[in-house]
C-alpha cells in the first residue's frame, strides 16, 4: 500500500462496539517459530465470533507473557485493549483492542455511519491540522482506515496525551447481525512529520503488515447465548 500522497480530508470515524468473555489463541507452529499466519485470537462479543490477528509486537505464541490487558463492559457496550507487557495504560506505546455494541433496534447502520464519532472524538484530540487520513476499505460492510495524528494536544497528559505525542491509527469497523465490532491497532511516540516516514512512531512496513493482518479478521454468528 501506497502511503503517498495521504488525503488530507475529513475523517470515516467509528461509533464503536461491544461485549464479549471468551479470549483463545489457535495456532499450529512452534513457540520459537513465530508465524502471524498461522496464529489467531479468538473473543466471542455478543452476537459474534470475532477471529482476529495478533498485535504487531507479537513475537511468540505465549499470548499472556506478551500483554498487559484491561476489559470492560457496561450493559451492551465492551471493550478489549492489549498493550505490550510491563507497559502501562496511561503510557502505552502500541496498542491492539476491540469494541463492541449491541444495537438490537438500529439494524442496518451503514458502516461509514458507525464510523463517524470515533474519529472526531481524535479529531478533538489531535485538532484539524494534526490529521491525515488514508482509506483502504470502505463499504456498507466494512469501513477500514489508516489515520495519522501528528501532534495531540488536545488529548489529556494523564493519559499520554499532549502537543509533543502522535499516534497512528488502523481501524477496522464491521458488523454480526446487531453486534457493531470495531478492532484497532494504534501506534504511539513522539510528535512526528507525516512527510517523513522516518519519524513516524511506526515504520510503513509495520502499517503495511498489520494492514494485510487485517484483511483476514472475520466474523461468524456466536452460538453462545448472551446476556
Amino acid at each position: 500500500m501506497n502511503f503517498e500522497p495521504l488525503k488530507r480530508t475529513r475523517l470515516w470515524i467509528g461509533f464503536v462496539l461491544a461485549a464479549a468473555i471468551a479470549l483463545t489463541a489457535q495456532f499450529s507452529h512452534a513457540k520459537n517459530n513465530f508465524n502471524p499466519d498461522k496464529f489467531t485470537l479468538v473473543i466471542n462479543i455478543f452476537e459474534a465470533v470475532v477471529q482476529y490477528p495478533a498485535p504487531s509486537w507479537f513475537t511468540s505464541t505465549q499470548v499472556f507473557d506478551q500483554v498487559e490487558i484491561y476489559r470492560k463492559r457496561d450493559g451492551w457496550q465492551f471493550l478489549i485493549e492489549f498493550i505490550p507487557k510491563g507497559e502501562s495504560f496511561e503510557a502505552w506505546s502500541k496498542m491492539l483492542a476491540l469494541r463492541g455494541y449491541y444495537l438490537p433496534n438500529d439494524k442496518k447502520i451503514p458502516i461509514p455511519v458507525l464510523a463517524n464519532p470515533i474519529t472526531q472524538m481524535l479529531f478533538k484530540v489531535c485538532g484539524a491540522k494534526n490529521i491525515a487520513y488514508q482509506e483502504v476499505t470502505m463499504t456498507d460492510q466494512e469501513a477500514t482506515y489508516v489515520m495519522f495524528c501528528t501532534s495531540s494536544p488536545g488529548g489529556l497528559s494523564q493519559f499520554g496525551y499532549g502537543p509533543d505525542v502522535g499516534e497512528i491509527l488502523l481501524k477496522s469497523v464491521r458488523r454480526q447481525d446487531d453486534t457493531y465490532i470495531e478492532i484497532y491497532h494504534e501506534w504511539r511516540g513522539k510528535r512526528f512529520n507525516v512527510d517523513d516516514p522516518q519519524t513516524w512512531p511506526a515504520s510503513p512496513d509495520t502499517i503495511k503488515e498489520m494492514i494485510r493482518r487485517f484483511k483476514t479478521i472475520h466474523l461468524s454468528k456466536s452460538k453462545v447465548p448472551f446476556k
